[in-house]
């Protein structure tokens, strides 16, 4: 399965909801999880480094990779081990065209956003490219660095459009404890704020498809202990 965390404007935490993702699928599921980095500032690649300079143990592994090789790094992950789930942090940018590759063997997107107007317009857009390229891919959204306090105007004009691609799940809080994200652990008291996004998408995307994955393998998947 290849997961695509991906919009084109910058800031709405897609590289924490990367890691945030893969420390989940690995600590709460214990799944077979890949992460290749190909954002332009290879933040989750640089917490990977910082995690083993530390001497920390390795949930994963965490690839820095450009566009252009991914059709190499796909291969070579999935011919050694077809069940890895392969996180991709994306670029913010669309007008690579090494992106058509990705965005063609991608199952799943998750796209984060903040309701503000121009971040609105580049999550449809980029939405619509995506789908453009691929009509198969399921897409889902969550709002990044929510506020609790804080009324957006645009929230519910936010919520009719993209719903038209794919569901909406609970948002993630912008909380000072974000900061403290790593790739080889979640803080306890961050479990609460990320539970109800993360299960959302496991349940509603990721399980759906290994199950499905685990019929047409005639039962080969099972030895994952799969979760719910």
């Amino acid at each position: 399965m290849v997961i695509l965390l991906g919009n084109q404007k910058g800031g709405a935490g897609k590289s924490t909801l990367t890691i945030l993702l893969a420390n989940y699928l690995k600590l709460v599921h214990d799944l077979p999880v890949a992460v290749i980095d190909m954002d332009d500032q290879r933040s989750v690649e640089d917490h990977y480094m910082d995690a083993q300079k530390l001497e920390n143990p390795e949930l994963y592994e965490v690839v820095g990779s450009d566009l252009s090789h991914f059709p190499a790094l796909y291969k070579a992950v999935f011919s050694k081990a077809p069940e890895t789930i392969v996180i991709i942090d994306l670029p913010g940018k669309l007008d690579d065209d090494n992106l058509a590759a990705v965005f063609q063997k991608a199952d799943l997107l998750i796209c984060p956003f903040i309701y503000e107007k121009m971040t609105f317009k580049s999550t449809v857009l980029f939405s619509m490219v995506l789908k453009k390229i691929n009509p198969n891919i399921k897409m889902m959204y969550v709002p990044s660095r929510i506020k609790g306090t804080v009324v957006y105007d645009t929230e519910a004009q936010v919520k009719e459009v993209l719903n038209q691609y794919g569901p909406i799940t609970p948002p993630i809080p912008d909380k000072q404890i974000f900061q403290r994200v790593s790739t080889y652990e979640i803080p306890t008291r961050m479990y609460p704020d990320i539970l109800p996004t993360m299960d959302m998408i496991y349940k509603e995307a990721i399980l759906p498809f290994i199950t499905n994955q685990d019929k047409k393998d005639g039962g080969k998947m099972a030895k994952m202990d799969i979760k719910i």
